[in-house]
């Protein structure tokens, strides 16, 4: 009986090792679909919204108008450093905007008022790098 079981052990070791293998070899093939659907969604977006833009809907103003007020000064210093420093930025701000959240606790109109400015500097710095990092990857090619 023992042997029988040592040799059930083995088997169940290899039907594992077999299954990990096989799940791991299916990871770049999925890496890439997601891809592939992330472009095209992305595509039907920039479709969607460059209809919009073209057919003046009041959405798009309001984007142009806060993309407008970007100063050259303001685009030059947000196209400083990396993506990196551009993450930890992100995380410095979180830390210092929800000192005060507790569990369970609702944001309100007061909160949105509150950190409106911010919101939309970090929305027009992403717009900003963005842009350099696409303009830096498509002049690559």
């Amino acid at each position: 009986m023992l042997v029988s079981g040592v040799f059930a052990q083995g088997n169940g070791s290899a039907g594992i090792n077999e299954a990990t293998q096989m799940v791991t070899s299916y990871f770049e093939p999925a890496t890439q679909l997601i891809y592939a659907i992330g472009a095209v969604v992305g595509l039907i977006g920039g479709v969607k919204v460059y209809n919009k833009f073209s057919s003046g809907d009041p959405d798009t103003s309001k984007t142009a108008a806060l993309f407008n007020r970007i100063s050259a000064t303001q685009r030059l210093a947000w196209q400083q450093g990396d993506v990196l420093s551009w993450a930890n930025e992100s995380a410095a701000l979180t830390l210092q905007i929800y000192q005060g959240y507790t569990p369970g606790m609702l944001i309100d109109d007061s909160y949105v008022i509150r950190y409106q400015a911010v919101t939309e500097q970090r929305l027009q710095q992403a717009a900003v790098r963005l842009a350099l990092l696409l303009d830096q990857s498509l002049s690559a090619n």
